[in-house]
Parts: structure tokens; sequence; C-alpha cells
């Protein structure tokens, strides 16, 4: 996320374009209205495969389409927040607004990216540098955002023990600085039933050229409320890290001003 996050947004939020049909729709997603437990919190630890370089990150559902994402080191006085809009036509991410925050919860807009309204293309800026892409495919997701975006897609999985493609589309190293845009498919597959922090899960690998063939597994909750549990990917998704592990901690609910509070502190995590 951190890539993503010191390298993202700065306008307005916008809605996700809902009512003009998807350029390319996400058949192996359906969304469904309520079911989405707005107020949720995720509470993830994320490091190394090897457990080094851990720092912590807080999903927030806001709503039925916006997803806001907490990232903070213990010990830190600056944290990262993303803003992000879903279009659940596409099962993609529709906005994203990156936040660099202070010791005091301030909030400084760092970058931002919007889809077009007809969904042809995504961009923004950087700063003061113009960046985007075209979107030819859908679903896409952000390895950089922790597959936030495809946390909270899982549960409108049509077949959730089949195969389904998705694109992955990031910021990477260009000649003049990061550039935004596609890396290519990752095939997300079913593999088996397997307990991963103390919840029965499904076990899906996760590959291919969007991932740079190093992805791994990803575990997602059953039951009543669909979550990610847990990856491990080969791949880093941040200077710093040399592989990704993404460990849940616990699910707890937060009313709109509790989530702005703990945004603010971020305590509660550290201290339990």
């Amino acid at each position: 996320m951190q890539a993503l996050l010191l390298a993202l947004l700065a306008a307005p939020l916008q809605e996700p374009a809902a009512s003009v049909p998807a350029q390319a729709p996400a058949p192996a997603f359906r969304h469904e209205p309520g079911r989405i437990p707005v107020g949720r919190v995720h509470l993830y630890r994320k490091a190394n495969r090897d457990g080094s370089n851990p720092s912590q990150i807080a999903l927030y559902l806001a709503s039925e389409t916006r997803l806001e994402a907490l990232k903070w080191h213990a010990g830190e006085p600056e944290a990262t927040l993303v803003v992000a809009e879903m279009d659940w036509e596409t099962a993609s991410v529709a906005s994203f607004h990156s936040f660099g925050l202070d010791a005091h919860g301030e909030r400084n807009l760092r970058a931002y990216l919007t889809t077009s309204p007809d969904r042809k293309r995504i961009g923004g800026k950087v700063g003061d540098v113009d960046v985007g892409c075209e979107l030819a495919r859908f679903p896409w997701h952000s390895y950089d955002f922790d597959l936030a975006s495809l946390n909270v897609a899982l549960r409108f999985l049509v077949d959730p023990v089949g195969e389904t493609e998705l694109q992955i589309v990031d910021f990477q190293p260009g000649p003049s600085g990061p550039v935004f845009g596609p890396k290519g498919p990752v095939v997300l597959a079913y593999e088996g039933e397997e307990e991963r922090a103390g919840l029965p899960c499904r076990r899906y690998v996760i590959d291919g050229p969007g991932l740079e063939e190093r992805g791994g597994s990803l575990w997602v909750a059953r039951g009543a409320e669909v979550f990610l549990v847990a990856y491990e990917i080969a791949l880093p998704d941040e200077p710093g890290m040399s592989s990704g592990l993404l460990e849940w901690v616990r699910n707890e609910t937060m009313a709109a001003d509790e989530w702005a509070g703990f945004v603010r502190t971020r305590e509660r995590l550290g201290s339990k």
C-alpha cells in the first residue's frame, strides 16, 4: 500500500460512474446491496513473510461504496490514509485519494486518481505530475493498496470455488518517475478449505504477470461475513519490503465519529 499511498491523489472525491454501462463488465462478480457491513473495521498486521518490517493496517467500510485504509508503523507519528470509492458495475476502484497524516491526525492530500465517466481511463496527479492510463479490462485491483478493493469484492464472487481472472493496475518505476498503469492479469483459483487465524477459510492461489509470476496464497473467511484473512505473496509491494504478508488481527465496528478519532490517535490496535 505504501507505494500507492506515497504516490497517489488531490481533488474532490468523486462518486462511481454507476449510470454509464461498463466498458468491460466483471461477470465473475455480482454486487448485492446490503451485504457490506457498513461500519466494520478489519484490523491487520503487515510484514515481510519472515515477519520483518511490520506495520499495521485498518480497513474501514465507510459505506456501500467507500473504503478507508489507514496504515502506520507503531511508534511513528505519521501515517497514511487512502480513501477509495468502488464502482460495483465493474467490481473495481472508481477513485483513490491519498493523504499523509501528521502526529495530530491532520490530513495532507498527496495525490489522487479518478475514473472517467465512460470508464475508459483513470487519471489524476501525484503532486504536480499528471498520471493515468487506459482501462481496457475489468475487474482491476491494486496490490499497492494491499488488495483492499479485492478484499471487499470477494464477498460478491459468483463462484467462490472456481477460477477468476483479475487485472493488476499499479504504480511502476518510469524513466522520469512513477507511472500508473496495468501490470497484467492474475488468476485467483480456489485450492481448498483451511483454517487460518482460527477462522474457517477458503484458500486460493493468486499469480500471473500482474504479480510478475511471484504470487502466492490468499485466505478468505467463509460464512456470513466474507473478508480477506491473510495473504502470503513473494512479490513485495513497496520499497523496503522483500515480500508480502498480511495477517488479520480482528474485526471491530465503529461509528463514523469513532473511526475519525481512531484515525487521529491510532492507539487501539497497538494497545491490545
